[in-house]
């Protein structure tokens, strides 16, 4: 694009590439200080109180499945295509747990419409992730609510606060791990 005179531009000046803190900023290629954004137009909340999933438990993340053969979601560095990937994962207590030193780790997507409540698990590699969840429900063609971790403690407490938090991203990580 081309900034000039008479142009629409939101710009965002930086204090440098390293530090990136905002130093100005411009919305319709006005500065916005202190009193434009105290005048601004207030708009209304739309999507809250959308995120309904139920409230789950740690053992809502099992995987139990009768064979060892897993199918897997494979993580493509920097890309949104992900790999089809085949691994045995053994079968103890009857669930399939997360195994940190083949980078196979829960992910599961909860239903948060309040329609039917359903979690799906399965297993993703190349998260790297060594502790801890991650939930969201920014998910492009669901959002749904959608967790990885290692632990199911840390997955049950993200996706339970995301309900609390209407939505958005979540950490859990135990201390003490």
């Amino acid at each position: 694009g081309l900034i000039a005179p008479g142009k629409r531009a939101d710009i965002v000046v930086l204090d440098s590439l390293e530090n990136c803190k905002a130093q100005k900023v411009f919305c319709g290629g006005k500065l916005v200080d202190q009193v434009a954004f105290s005048n601004r137009k207030k708009i209304a909340n739309i999507g809250r109180s959308s995120v309904l999933a139920p409230t789950v438990l740690p053992s809502n993340f099992r995987l139990i499945e009768p064979q060892e053969k897993t199918n897997v979601i494979g993580v493509i560095d920097g890309k949104i295509i992900t790999d089809h990937l085949i691994a045995n994962i053994p079968i103890k207590g009857d669930d399939k747990l997360p195994d940190l030193d083949r980078d196979l780790i829960r992910i599961s997507v909860i239903e948060r419409h309040g329609v039917n409540g359903n979690i799906a698990n399965g297993f993703v590699k190349g998260f790297g992730l060594k502790s801890g969840a991650i939930a969201s429900t920014v998910a492009h063609d669901h959002h749904n609510i959608v967790v990885v971790g290692i632990g199911y403690e840390d997955i049950a407490v993200a996706v339970n606060r995301m309900s609390e938090i209407e939505g958005g991203f979540v950490i859990a990580n135990k201390i003490g791990r």
